[in-house]
């Protein structure tokens, strides 16, 4: 029918768009693992001090755990009429990969301080993708409200 149809193709743009949201991720991880180990304070590297160390590794296991994830879930489908089946776990993949994308991003504000918001710096154009990604088809809110029509 139509109505599968529009849903196929919805739950399709959410997989990309968490397969996006999964490389920006990425990026933005490599790219504050670099900025640390560039940027100097108190005479040595920043990478060096152990709260910064423990923020990218909780950045990592973000990432890490949303591409797992991925992965899992676009290996199970292989035809069209599966994407219904698997209607619930995309949508909760998706508010999963939002969750971890809002803490990558701002760790990585953290790691970097007001210079990862602006034009300059590729990273400042991934946040604002991310924050995109978040909200599109309507944003968290409206994802909690489709995760729990699928369940009931």
């Amino acid at each position: 029918t139509a109505s599968d149809i529009k849903k196929i193709a919805r739950l399709k743009t959410t997989i990309a768009l968490c397969a996006e949201a999964v490389g920006a991720m990425e990026s933005l991880l490599r790219q504050t693992v670099e900025y640390t180990k560039t940027r100097k304070q108190f005479g040595q590297p920043i990478s060096n001090f152990q709260v910064l160390q423990h923020m990218m590794a909780d950045m990592f296991i973000s990432q890490s755990t949303s591409y797992e994830m991925l992965k899992g879930i676009s290996l199970k489908i292989s035809k069209d009429d599966e994407y219904l089946s698997y209607e619930r776990e995309i949508l909760l993949l998706k508010h999963k990969i939002n969750k971890e994308s809002k803490f990558v991003r701002h760790s990585a504000v953290q790691c970097h301080g007001g210079i990862a918001t602006t034009d300059e710096l590729l990273l400042g154009h991934y946040l604002k993708r991310l924050v995109v990604i978040d909200n599109y088809f309507g944003g968290p809110h409206m994802d909690r409200g489709r995760i729990n029509r699928a369940v009931a």
